[in-house]
């Protein structure tokens, strides 16, 4: 949504932002997989829109994983008109938002920031099962092919989920996974996916497949 406030620091005597919001609260309160006491992993892309002759299409993006669940997705957003043509993102603020303020003294802590000019592919080592450990064999392949977690050994079962994701953060394909290797005949466009594979609770491995008609 957009808003409009007003600033006693602007020359017009107003400001403008831009929001948006997950269907629910995902930092909870209770012991579970969104429980606010653990770490967990957050990812957002933004892209500019575009400019062409000489107006500003709405074709800029957003993504906002938690622990690789897409909350917030959008391919319709104007940040830029023609008047501002060359504008680009210079400034990162990242803050808690607590609405008018809390009663009590909060605290929350950041680990392994990385901020980049591109779509991230590589895994936290907070996760259980490192980039090392999980195998996709061929890659690229047609959208026929293996993967293998190395670190499940024959205890995994049936809370492991799989899913893959294309570049704008859209599930494409999600199944069980019931052994600690699988194999897969996805129906995909040419393109790269990313793939992660959860139980319960968190986000276990991930990795990246290339998959070419």
């Amino acid at each position: 949504r957009r808003d409009c406030f007003v600033s006693s620091g602007s020359s017009q005597g107003y400001y403008s932002s831009r929001a948006w919001a997950a269907d629910s609260i995902y930092f909870r309160n209770a012991p579970g997989p969104y429980y606010k006491n653990d770490w967990h992993k957050i990812e957002a892309y933004f892209e500019m829109n575009t400019i062409e002759q000489g107006i500003g299409i709405p074709n800029g993006k957003i993504r906002y994983w938690y622990d690789g669940q897409v909350l917030i997705s959008s391919d319709s957003i104007l940040m830029r008109t023609a008047a501002n043509a060359d504008m680009k993102f210079n400034q990162l603020f990242y803050g808690g938002y607590i609405g008018v303020g809390s009663p009590i003294d909060q605290t929350w802590w950041v680990d392994d920031l990385v901020i980049a000019d591109g779509m991230m592919t590589t895994s936290s080592e907070k996760l259980a099962v490192s980039s090392e450990e999980i195998k996709v064999y061929p890659n690229p392949n047609d959208g026929m092919f293996t993967i293998t977690i190395s670190e499940f050994g024959n205890n995994i079962n049936d809370h492991y989920t799989i899913a893959f994701y294309n570049t704008f953060g859209e599930k494409v394909h999600e199944e069980k996974m019931n052994a600690p290797i699988q194999s897969f005949n996805v129906d995909l466009p040419s393109g790269i996916y990313y793939c992660y594979v959860t139980d319960q609770n968190n986000l276990r491995a991930s990795t990246k497949i290339c998959v070419i008609d």
